[in-house]
């Protein structure tokens, strides 16, 4: 009894701490689109390879060459995929969710309600609640597959 308590809490805190990362992914999405927008505008102003012997030493450590804006370009553009991949299964696991499953995730991990508050306004025991929870969490693991 107690690890099957103990199972239900981790999937409960997971569940909240998920949707957390989400949110964080969601706010910080607009910020990795500027990046990129920035980092591609810099990739074309690049400085030129010269042959030309230099004369002074300083200007060689502000070199930065067009591999160097490519692969900030290209780590860029794999955080912004991995964002929306993340972004898409949260969209999914939440359209795929039934009425009482969706108030008592948004209650839950969005308004963050208390299980006995979920328990009163959806009209069923706190068993439920968990088991609601842990059904949800389960989806969710298995969509990540």
């Amino acid at each position: 009894m107690v690890a099957t308590l103990t199972l239900k809490q981790n999937s409960k805190n997971s569940l909240k701490q998920w949707v957390n990362k989400i949110k964080r992914y969601e706010a910080q999405l607009p910020l990795l689109y500027e990046k990129l927008e920035y980092l591609e505008v810099r990739s074309i102003g690049y400085n030129s390879p010269s042959f030309e012997p230099r004369l002074s030493s300083n200007g060689s450590s502000s070199y930065k060459g067009i591999d160097y804006w490519l692969e900030k370009i290209d780590a860029c553009e794999r955080q912004i995929a991995y964002y929306e991949r993340e972004l898409m299964k949260y969209t999914l696991l939440i359209h795929d969710l039934g009425e009482l499953e969706s108030n008592i995730f948004s209650g839950y991990c969005l308004e963050l309600k208390s299980l006995r508050n979920l328990a009163l306004s959806n009209k069923i025991s706190v068993e439920k609640v968990n088991k609601v929870l842990k059904s949800i969490w389960d989806n969710k693991n298995i969509c990540n597959k």
